[in-house]
């Protein structure tokens, strides 16, 4: 009997030996799966924002504002080429003309839908603010900038406040509070890019006095990578010594 006692002992002990020894490996695993999902969520996404149309119809965007060379469209192209128009059967003018101004019209509705559908996936959680944070903010911001007198525009002619209105979300309610904060995933970043520090001021100015859906607030759920490392970062950068 003692002999019987003494080997489920062993067996006990062995059993909370394996138990113990898999913790690491089972740990090892979830950071594997962890990093390969997010691999996985910052490769899509770049996919989604770099493919070659949605580049060319982003450098077209920038083109509507060029301060070097005195270039400023944003508050008069849209209204000549007729965008507000709901199909290419509406706008009036020759076959080319029209086919050129619908091209455009497509080009500025691409990175506007585009931005509207990223704005959703940071506000739910579904892409980590860092990606945008760090490789895209400037991107967004201009973009908004420079088609925000359209969106306005469609929003008043169709009676749709909330008209991309993930789209502004991003821009004005976690990418400028972001960068003016400096704080965590946002340290650095405003110093990093000059360029914002000439572009988030202008849209702060405009968006005031901008037609906007106010009573629509759904919340925000954002998904930041390492926040813990990235507060402890901050107490060390204030001096907490550990």
């Amino acid at each position: 009997m003692q002999w019987i006692i003494d080997n489920s002992e062993i067996l006990k002990i062995a059993i909370a030996l394996i138990g113990l020894f898999s913790i690491p490996f089972a740990l090892s695993q979830l950071i594997a799966n962890k990093r390969s999902h997010l691999f996985a969520v910052y490769t899509n996404t770049m996919d989604r924002l770099d493919r070659q149309e949605v580049r060319e119809a982003r450098h077209f965007v920038y083109s509507l504002v060029n301060e070097r060379e005195n270039i400023d469209l944003r508050e008069t192209l849209y209204k000549e080429q007729q965008w507000t128009a709901y199909s290419v059967e509406e706008i009036k003018g020759d076959p080319v003309s029209v086919q050129k101004c619908w091209v455009n019209r497509q080009r500025s509705e691409l990175i506007c839908r585009t931005f509207d559908q990223l704005g959703l996936l940071i506000r739910s959680g579904r892409v980590p603010l860092n990606l945008i944070a760090h490789f895209y903010t400037y991107p967004v911001l201009n973009c908004w900038y420079n088609l925000a007198p359209y969106i306005y525009a469609v929003r008043e002619t169709r009676g749709q406040p909330g008209h991309m209105w993930e789209f502004e979300n991003l821009v004005c309610k976690i990418l400028i509070p972001g960068l003016e904060s400096k704080c965590g995933v946002w340290e650095d970043v405003l110093d990093h890019d000059v360029n914002l520090h000439s572009v988030y001021p202008k849209i702060k100015k405009e968006w005031v006095r901008g037609p906007k859906d106010s009573k629509f607030n759904p919340g925000q759920n954002l998904w930041i990578v390492d926040r813990w490392t990235l507060l402890f970062r901050k107490l060390k950068k204030n001096g907490y010594k550990s």
